[in-house]
């Protein structure tokens, strides 16, 4: 198994039989007759299992998929959606405290009337038993 490990390493085939080139194909060791094949390239990874000389390998190149987008660009985009974010949360916040301090203010003006025309409290209408 050594060997057939060694070889595989060194001359891998692909799905459609070809050489691999040197290096491409990382042979890590799962089991006594399996083995996972990374290819350092692609990043398929294949399972790989051992009958004699010959290696049998299954192929999950649709399983992984590279992202689009490098990792520095996704930071951005969240930094940039956390932003917006806060922008609408503090905007929101702007006009909460502008309703309020028009509310205070006609707290004010109708406290000033109820000083100015010295209102005063009704008394409370006497019961009748």
């Amino acid at each position: 198994m050594a060997v057939v490990l060694g070889t595989a390493f060194f001359i891998s085939f692909s799905k459609t039989g070809a050489l691999a080139e040197e290096g491409v194909f990382e042979i890590i060791k799962a089991t006594e007759n399996v083995a996972w094949r990374l290819n350092k390239k692609t990043g398929e990874i294949s399972a790989c299992r051992f009958t004699g000389d010959a290696m049998t390998c299954a192929s999950s190149d649709t399983a992984v998929v590279r992202p689009k987008t490098s990792l520095e660009e996704l930071k951005k985009e969240q930094k940039k959606e956390r932003s917006e974010k806060q922008d609408e949360e503090m905007a929101m916040l702007e006009r909460l405290f502008a309703y309020f301090k028009k509310l205070m203010s006609s707290f004010k003006e109708l406290e000033r009337d109820f000083k100015s025309n010295n209102y005063k409290a009704e008394p409370e209408p006497k019961k009748i038993n």
